[in-house]
């Protein structure tokens, strides 16, 4: 079987439907001849038509029949390189508004489809879906991956830096999707306006995959190789035949409209009204200008708690949709929350403590400009929590140089949680290629950074932060190692940093084993990874050492670990840790294990639980923790985390609970309820979060948001703070 064939009457749908393009009659005459079984395997070819489909997962009309169809697909998982189990029919077709795919997925069992994903996000990629990806530009580094569920959930992301996937985006379009007795079958259809691409260019890269959950199976049309997911740009296909698209100018604007009623303890209840507006105008094909006005998060997800255990900040991630768009722009050096990174917007609208900060208005500019990539970022903040009202700003650049590799800078100023300044330069390189040693991906980076920082009554100080990375992301051999110094006067203000005055060497080594035939086990692993830490003469203040000499994944796509991690920490200053417990400075040994046992996502009941224990700063340490989701059907999701440590160390004992209970319920792929209750032991408060959101229309929405904390004291339950918020917003485009 041919991964490409041409549906019966083809010729004649293609004279009336392609006459308005001239240059695609000659196009199709060509793929009708004789030799049209030549198209490359990985090469797929869209369809033009005059009118859109009829978006209801029918696949009936014409257009279907007559488009080219891809068919072939090959098991990433359990058996790679096999042919898929069950049968796959993918075509594409567009008009000049969107580009619609209409899939087929022959299943000889249907009423063993797993449905699990009936919204936007959620649960999608856990039960049966197809997932396809657009390289729009054809750079072999940025694009769009979406996927679809037989029930009509829809999963999105932003790709960017070949392989970062920001899935905070949220696109507009749309999907119809139905089981039959022969499977399911899906029409999407996603507008232009929704995606930036080359309207001079007549192919875009492009992947396919479907999953089968029952079967533990995944299945891929480019690179189906088990290391390479289907968002790596470089290992696309071809989606050709794509003439005359429109150029995709224009302008969109956002407003909208809020109330906010708020209640705290020993205050009177407020009630008070906001409304605010986006400007988005995509100047050219591939950039886009974004002023914002009033900037409101109301509908953003509140955080998951966390309580710190050790002596270095907390990481919380970015969950706003105005940063999280162009938020791979600004990648630098593949740098991560472990060591640093350089521009970490919620530095920007969030105090230290987490309160929201008022933006009183807020720009970007991103995209591409020629072969250059752009992002730049402004914001003017409003006084709070006794900093003044100030603007901020990021700016980042980079190349495509020698292929897949990259040259970049970037750039922030302003401290947005201090009256002093500060300012960051830097740059970084990063090489790639996707044929190291015949097929296989390198990656290697060097970045340089310098920062100024002007304290409001202080003198004024600099400092530095370079390094380099390599690493080898392969299936069997996977390796990735890590080199930096940081001085003592690095300080990124618009960054996030756990520790400077270091010097840091690490490295990560996994080798993995398939069975010829996984009957009942897929892999084994055996993981090994350290990391030093120095201060600048070299004396050391943290070795560890972590090694899990069984990783074993069944054939049902379970989890089995145990490992055991070696640490040798050396702090300078005692720190304190919850519950006003002090760890002395001095030098402590320690080591601790971990067994952990991870439930395959297509399961009903998924997640990891597991157990810790060892030594912890001159004391003991036992943990017990449990991430756990059962989601039976496509209504309702139900979540369970629960974290405990107990700690006996000679500044005195700790007993901490941590949980969070989560209920999801989803009446349509565009209706969702779901209710959030968070409490810990530490600060002895219970955090409610319910949140309503309603896409009554693309692009148009109604959030309602009821928030409250709670304190649990001795005799009752207390409640310092409640806030409801109804907001209303819409994206209209011209």
């Amino acid at each position: 079987m041919t991964g490409l064939t041409v549906g019966t009457g083809f010729a004649c749908h293609a004279h009336v439907c392609l006459s308005r393009h001239p240059g695609s009659v000659l196009f199709a005459s060509i793929l009708l001849s004789p030799c049209a079984h030549a198209l490359p395997d990985d090469m797929l070819i869209a369809l033009a038509v005059d009118a859109p489909p009829c978006l209801d997962g029918a696949l009936d009309e014409a257009m279907w029949k007559n488009a080219p169809v891809l068919t072939r697909l090959t098991q990433v998982e359990p058996q790679p390189g096999k042919p898929m189990t069950e049968f796959t029919e993918l075509r594409v077709v567009y008009d000049r508004t969107a580009i619609y795919l209409g899939v087929r997925c022959h299943d000889r069992d249907p009423a063993r489809i797993r449905c699990r994903g009936r919204e936007r996000d959620g649960s999608v990629l856990s039960g049966d879906h197809v997932v396809f990806f657009f390289d729009t530009f054809k750079d072999r580094r940025n694009g769009y991956a979406f996927a679809v569920s037989p029930d009509e959930g829809r999963w999105d992301a932003l790709v960017s830096n070949h392989f970062t996937a920001n899935t905070d985006w949220d696109g507009i379009w749309e999907v119809r999707a139905r089981i039959d007795e022969r499977g399911w079958t899906a029409e999407i259809a996603i507008p232009f306006k929704t995606i930036n691409y080359d309207p001079a260019s007549d192919s875009w890269g492009f992947n396919f995959g479907r999953s089968i959950a029952r079967k533990g199976e995944s299945g891929r049309w480019s690179s189906p190789r088990p290391e390479a997911l289907i968002h790596y740009a470089a290992n696309a296909g071809t989606l050709a035949g794509l003439r005359d698209l429109p150029d995709n100018l224009g302008v969109e604007v956002a407003p909208y409209a809020l109330g906010r009623l708020r209640h705290s303890q020993g205050r009177d209840s407020s009630l008070s009204g906001d409304a605010g507006l986006d400007v988005r105008w995509r100047i050219t094909p591939g950039l886009n200008a974004t002023l914002s006005i009033n900037t409101d998060f109301a509908e953003t997800e509140v955080d998951q708690r966390q309580i710190n255990f050790t002596r270095f900040p907390l990481f919380y991630p970015e969950k706003r949709d105005f940063f999280l768009e162009d938020s791979g722009i600004y990648r630098f050096a593949d740098l991560n929350e472990e060591l640093f990174i350089p521009y970490f917007t919620r530095r920007i609208g969030l105090s230290t403590a987490g309160e929201r900060v008022p933006i009183l208005g807020a720009g970007k500019l991103a995209g591409r400009v020629g072969n250059h990539e752009l992002g730049v970022t402004t914001a003017m903040l409003d006084e709070a929590y006794g900093v003044e009202s100030k603007a901020v700003f990021a700016g980042r650049i980079s190349k495509p140089v020698w292929g897949e590799s990259t040259v970049g800078m970037i750039a922030t100023a302003g401290d947005p949680q201090s009256n002093g300044d500060n300012a960051l330069f830097g740059f970084d390189y990063r090489h790639q290629t996707a044929e190291w040693l015949g097929d296989e991906t390198l990656v290697a980076n060097l970045f340089y950074l310098n920062t100024l920082t002007e304290p409001e009554h202080a003198d004024s100080y600099g400092g530095h932060a370079y390094g380099m990375g390599l690493s080898w992301p392969g299936d069997q051999i996977n390796i990735a190692l890590q080199a930096a110094e940081i001085s003592a006067g690095f300080n990124p203000a618009l960054g996030f940093i756990k520790r400077n005055d270091v010097r840091y060497y690490g490295s990560d080594w996994r080798y993995l084993v398939r069975p010829s035939d996984p009957a009942w086990w897929q892999w084994i692993s055996f993981v090994y990874a350290n990391q030093t830490y120095t201060d600048l003469d070299n004396e050391l203040q943290t070795l560890s050492h972590s090694f899990y000499p069984l990783v074993l994944r069944t054939a049902g796509n379970d989890e089995f670990s145990l490992g055991v991690t070696d640490t040798r920490d050396s702090p300078q200053f005692p720190f304190t840790l919850p519950g006003n417990v002090v760890v002395p400075a001095g030098s402590y040994d320690m080591l601790a294990y971990e067994t952990k046992v991870k439930f395959a996502e297509t399961r009903a009941l998924s997640g990891e639980t597991g157990l810790r224990w060892g030594d912890y700063y001159g004391g003991d340490w036992r943990s017990a923790f449990a991430n756990m989701w059962w989601i039976p059907g496509s209504l309702a999701a139900y979540g369970l985390s629960y974290d405990y440590n107990q700690f006996k160390l000679p500044g005195g004992d700790i007993d901490s609970h941590l949980m969070s209970l989560w209920l999801v319920l989803r009446f349509t792929p565009v209706i969702r309820w779901s209710n959030l209750v968070q409490y810990d032991t530490i600060s002895d408060t219970i955090g409610f979060n319910s949140r309503f959101s309603w896409e009554y229309r693309s692009g148009h929405r109604f959030d309602a948001v009821l928030s409250q904390l709670y304190w649990d004291s001795p005799d009752d339950f207390q409640l310092l703070d409640s806030e409801l918020v109804g907001k209303i917003g819409m994206q209209i485009r011209f």
